[in-house]
């Protein structure tokens, strides 16, 4: 029987995630998951991303961003609430991982800016862990292993995919390579910063 890693798609795409590296994610499963839990909780969309979030000016002709798609809205940790903004954003093509770094910044600065201007003088070691762990868990671990495999080896929907996403399957396995190189850097920071939350 074929190992999925022997097909072509799977190696290209998939090629940062090595056995050492998710060997070492596991191993630090329950430290990271209990640590998010820890940090401070507040309202959330949770999936506030460029497809749910429309600019528009209102009635007194001041700019503002309306959400939609509240079907995820909860309660979770500090910085949760970002994961999707970048994560999401990146995985349906609005923005290349080329600009992740870039995206990533502007979102972390954006967030810290309007808590504090809700009231919260935070620590921003605290939302960047939030941030960088969930990204990490929700969209690595779980859009990769159960997403991206599946629709790489069943080449029957081969051609519907590059309908619908407008490239290549080459081209797809590519932009998921990208992104499992910006994820590495997500996944150091939330190790980097576990520690310093106590």
């Amino acid at each position: 029987m074929l190992n999925s890693m022997d097909h072509p798609l799977i190696r290209r795409a998939l090629s940062g995630l090595t056995p050492g590296f998710m060997r070492r994610v596991w191993e630090e499963r329950h430290a990271i998951l209990e640590a998010i839990e820890c940090l401070p909780q507040t309202l959330c969309h949770l999936d506030a991303f460029r497809r749910n979030l429309f600019a528009r000016r209102n009635a007194e002709g001041r700019e503002q961003v309306v959400a939609v798609d509240w079907s995820y809205m909860g309660i979770a940790a500090v910085g949760e609430e970002i994961a999707p903004l970048v994560g999401a954003s990146i995985s349906f093509h609005a923005v290349m991982p080329a600009d992740a770094l870039k995206l990533e910044d502007i979102v972390l600065q954006g967030y810290t800016e309007g808590l504090r201007d809700a009231g919260w003088q935070c620590d921003p070691d605290l939302l960047r862990f939030g941030y960088a762990a969930t990204l990490f868990w929700r969209y690595a671990i779980g859009a990769f292993a159960g997403e991206a495999v599946p629709w790489m080896l069943d080449e029957r929907y081969h051609a519907t995919i590059e309908q619908a996403m407008g490239r290549s399957m080459p081209e797809l396995a590519d932009h998921t390579a990208a992104q499992i190189d910006f994820f590495h850097h997500v996944y150091e920071q939330a190790s980097r910063l576990k520690p310093t939350l106590g």
